[in-house]
């Protein structure tokens, strides 16, 4: 939560600083009036960003990165490439550029954002009863590795650090014989 608080501070200060943040780079009129016309777009990005990232994090934490690979890999060769092409070739204007990035992000935030959403509803218990704290990539064990470890005998250890119960704990192996 606060990388994204910092998201919307920074759009806020590009947004409120547009004039004198141009100025410290250019005094060219023709650039000036450029940058000008994409500066939303500039401004807004970091928040867009952020809110991609969350989605993109809950699906890592299921290690869905196959599934983050092709969202990415269709959003650049249906959204980002036709439209990047067409901004070099035809257009020459940043504001296309922009519009392509924009697109792509779009492209990769629907899906993402409906199997986040999905993966934290009930509808995929697995990942909703999951916590954050036990990620099966700390110890190389799935969840389900795991719980046959444990009800095999297996000695494990258990550093709380304060959790209220044993979903929040995070279980490392201690020894396996």
């Amino acid at each position: 939560m606060a990388g994204y608080t910092i998201a919307v501070i920074m759009f806020v200060i590009l947004l409120t600083a547009k004039a004198q943040i141009i100025n410290l780079f250019t005094s060219d009129p023709k650039v000036i009036e450029e940058v000008s016309n994409v500066w939303i777009f500039l401004a807004s990005f970091t928040p867009v960003s952020a809110t991609l990232g969350i989605f993109e994090n809950v699906v890592m934490v299921r290690q869905r990165f196959r599934f983050l690979f092709w969202v990415t890999f269709v959003s650049v060769v249906v959204a980002y490439l036709p439209l990047w092409l067409a901004a070099g070739l035809y257009f020459k204007s940043l504001m296309v550029l922009w519009i392509a990035h924009y697109a792509m992000l779009t492209i990769r935030m629907i899906p993402t954002a409906i199997a986040s959403l999905r993966m934290l509803s009930s509808r995929d218990p697995d990942l909703a009863t999951h916590t954050f704290t036990t990620p099966s990539i700390n110890t190389g064990y799935s969840s389900d590795e795991r719980q046959l470890l444990l009800s095999s005998g297996v000695d494990i250890q258990s550093d709380t650090h304060g959790a209220e119960s044993a979903d929040e704990e995070s279980i490392r192996i201690r020894s396996i014989n």
